[in-house]
């Protein structure tokens, strides 16, 4: 069965965990073949547990089987992998995905599916542990392998296109990220059809790219779409909906739409509770994004208990992260929102120097965090090294190009202008006014080529 219709699976289950367990102490391959697949429909509904135990099993036969150099020891890796990166052991499950690709490498060949498969499986979780770089050349690799086997249009070529993207587009290259993600939407629209949940899938991927590039009123029909494919397909408490509940309730948040978006936002929380844990790093995220929307609506003082769970949480799993670094942004200007100065200072700088080591210098989002100390600094009567820090997220942005960044570029100029002014630099003030409208000039011009 393939995974694109999950919503099969429940009735399934009961058959396939008696066929499945008749064969659990043999030692040949159909009993390897049964628990692979129960193990993985048992991933697919969030069963973690009792997935890892059967896998696990196939894995062991495999090797006593097949010794730890072939490539159906490497399927078993594969796997395993596979459910260790949605439990959010990604030390782990890197380490398996490596091991499984360098036995494709070795039994299969550089150009082969399978070794295709391992190179986007190991993008995909260096992506989720912030190693972007590293995630786009694994990639690239991936794609350039699967388009020379199966051709551009092929369902496993959109989802190498998919990957790409998304990695490109939390790397902050936006320009790059989005004719890619609009390129394996149209694929799948038009090979798996509307409704399909991968098509929800690259629906969302677009979607979250928009929202980067400010193009909020185009993105939320398209979360709105997903959801209701997703849902459709999966059911209302499915592990698989989240991201969708996720990505609605940060747009709607964004257009101040808070009831709705707490809604979604408490939903998405009760299933990361209910098949994760407390203390797993996606029910972190699922915490800060109720937190966010907690302090749209005035709750500071709820808002500020789950940010502080949220981060525990992520400090335990990750340390220095670009999910942590999110976390104790939301924090911190929470906490310039509420006037305590002192500590939104100390949160900002970790930010920062989080930003800076695992996102680089000159990311957008380090930007960012130059810009928001510098805030606080100008709140507290540091001009020199608040328009310092400006003018460091100024230059970042720039460089990034203003297209890439436009809503950035116009918060730091915006910001820079008000503290010149303030301090009645009214020339540099306007000289920076007349920058920020041929910056504005040259996007609209971009956008209309």
């Amino acid at each position: 069965m393939k995974e694109g219709h999950p919503e099969r699976l429940p009735a399934l289950l009961p058959h396939l965990r008696t066929v499945a367990d008749a064969a659990f102490e043999r030692e040949d391959e159909q009993a390897a073949a049964l628990c692979i697949t129960l193990g993985t429909h048992l991933r697919m509904v969030g069963v973690y547990e009792e997935a890892e135990s059967y896998l696990r099993r196939a894995l062991g036969i495999a090797q006593n089987l097949y010794g730890e150099e072939h490539v159906k020891f490497a399927r078993g890796l594969f796997n395993l992998a596979n459910l260790q990166q949605v439990q959010g052991k990604y030390e782990a499950a890197r380490s398996s995905f490596r091991q499984a690709l360098a036995i494709s490498q070795k039994e299969l060949g550089e150009g082969h599916p399978k070794t295709a498969a391992c190179l986007s499986s190991l993008a995909d979780v260096l992506r989720e542990q912030g190693k972007y770089d590293e995630a786009r050349l694994y990639a690239e690799r991936a794609l350039l392998v699967t388009k020379k086997a199966y051709g551009e249009g092929h369902p496993e070529t959109t989802h190498q296109l998919d990957v790409l993207g998304v990695v490109l587009a939390e790397q902050g290259n936006l320009s790059e990220a989005r004719p890619i993600l609009e390129r394996a939407l149209l694929v799948r629209e038009e090979t798996l059809g509307e409704g399909h949940p991968e098509t929800a899938t690259a629906l969302n991927n677009l979607a979250g790219t928009l929202v980067q590039q400010g193009d909020l009123a185009e993105a939320i029909p398209m979360f709105e779409r997903a959801l209701t494919i997703v849902e459709g397909s999966l059911g209302k408490e499915h592990p698989g909906l989240v991201a969708s509940l996720n990505n609605f309730a940060h747009a709607l948040r964004d257009r101040g739409f808070y009831d709705e978006a707490r809604s979604y936002a408490e939903r998405s929380l009760a299933i990361r509770k209910r098949t994760l844990g407390e203390d797993h790093p996606e029910t972190a995220r699922a915490v800060g994004l109720l937190a966010l929307v907690l302090q749209g609506q005035g709750n500071f003082s709820e808002a500020r208990l789950l940010y502080e769970r949220a981060l525990a949480i992520l400090e335990a799993v990750f340390g220095e992260h670009p999910n942590t670094a999110m976390v104790l942004n939301s924090l911190a200007n929470l906490l310039l929102q509420r006037g305590d100065l002192p500590e939104a200072r100390r949160l900002h700088q970790r930010t920062l120097a989080t930003r800076k080591k695992v996102l680089g210098a000159e990311h957008y989002l380090t930007a960012m965090s130059f810009h928001n100390l510098a805030n606080v600094l100008a709140l507290q009567g540091d001009f020199v090294e608040a328009r310092r820090l400006h003018e460091r997220a100024l230059d970042i942005l720039e460089k990034s190009l203003p297209t890439e960044h436009p809503d950035e570029l116009n918060m730091v100029i915006n910001g820079l202008t008000n503290l010149l002014v303030n301090h009645s630099q009214y020339g540099e003030a306007q000289r920076l006014h007349e920058r920020l409208l041929r910056a504005r000039e040259g996007i609209l011009a971009r956008n209309t080529l």
